[in-house]
C-alpha cells in the first residue's frame, strides 16, 4: 500500500502556532528532568480541525453541536486531510466515532484496480520536515472504513505497531529499526487527524450522484 507525502508549504502554515507552545524537553523543574511530553488530546472544537489539500472545502468543519462536527463531500476534488494539531504522546490506541450519510457514491479522487473509497486514522511526529529521510514520522492505520458500505461506528486502533503504516508504506513491526521509530513518533506527535484516498491514503475523495455527508462524534487519544 502507498501513501501520500505531504506538502512542506501548507505543513509549515499548519504547524505555526503549535511548535511555539512547545516546552522545552531538557528543561527541569527542581533539578527534576521534566518527561518528554505530556499526553495528546484532541478537543471536537470543529475550528480546530483543520482540512488540508482539499481545494473545494472550507478551512474547517462545521460544529454540529457541542460534541461533534460534520462536513458535506465536494462533487469534484475532494476532501484528503482533516487533522487536528496536537502536542504531547499518544496512549494505547486512537478512536473516531463517525458516521457517514449518503444518498450519493463517494469516489476516490485517484483511483487503481480494485480500491475503494476510504478513511483512515492518520498521526504525524513532532519535527517532520516532510522529506524521505523523515518517513517514519506519518503513520496510517492500516484497518480502513469504506465509506460506501461499511456500517461500523468509526475506526478505533491500538498503538499497535503492527497496525500502523508509514508513509513509504512500512508496516511498524516490520524490523526493529522500524518499531522504535514508530514508538519515537506516538511518544511525540503534532498533528493527528484522519485522511480520505482509498489505493493512496490521502488523495482524497469527493462525491457523485448525490450527496454525503461525514458525521464525527468522538475523537480520542
Amino acid at each position: 500500500m502507498q501513501f501520500d507525502q505531504l506538502k512542506r508549504r501548507d505543513f509549515i502554515t499548519l504547524l505555526g502556532g503549535a511548535a511555539a507552545a512547545w516546552p522545552l524537553a531538557a528543561r527541569a523543574a527542581d533539578g527534576i528532568p521534566q518527561p518528554l511530553s505530556a499526553p495528546a488530546d484532541a478537543t471536537m472544537n470543529s475550528e480546530a480541525w483543520n482540512f488540508l489539500y482539499s481545494p473545494n472545502m472550507p478551512a474547517h468543519p462545521t460544529a454540529r453541536d457541542a460534541t461533534g462536527w460534520e462536513f458535506n463531500f465536494p462533487p469534484r476534488d475532494g476532501v484528503h486531510y482533516l487533522v487536528h494539531p496536537v502536542i504531547g504522546r499518544l496512549g494505547s490506541r486512537i478512536s473516531a466515532t463517525f458516521v457517514v450519510e449518503r444518498d450519493g457514491r463517494l469516489v476516490e479522487s485517484d483511483p487503481c484496480d480494485g480500491s475503494q473509497a476510504a478513511v483512515r486514522l492518520f498521526f504525524q511526529r513532532r519535527g517532520d520536515d516532510l522529506t524521505a529521510a523523515k518517513e517514519f514520522h506519518r503513520w496510517w492505520s492500516m484497518e480502513t472504513f469504506l465509506l460506501n458500505t461499511d456500517t461500523k461506528a468509526g475506526l478505533t486502533v491500538a498503538l499497535d505497531p503492527s497496525l500502523w503504516s508509514s508513509v513509504l508504506g512500512k508496516v511498524g513491526n516490520s524490523s526493529a529499526q522500524v518499531t522504535a521509530a514508530f514508538q519515537a513518533a506516538a511518544g511525540d506527535v503534532q498533528n493527528v487527524g484522519v485522511t480520505f484516498g482509498g489505493c493512496y491514503a490521502g488523495h482524497g475523495v469527493y462525491v457523485v450522484d448525490g450527496p454525503a455527508r461525514f458525521i464525527m462524534m468522538r475523537y480520542t487519544l
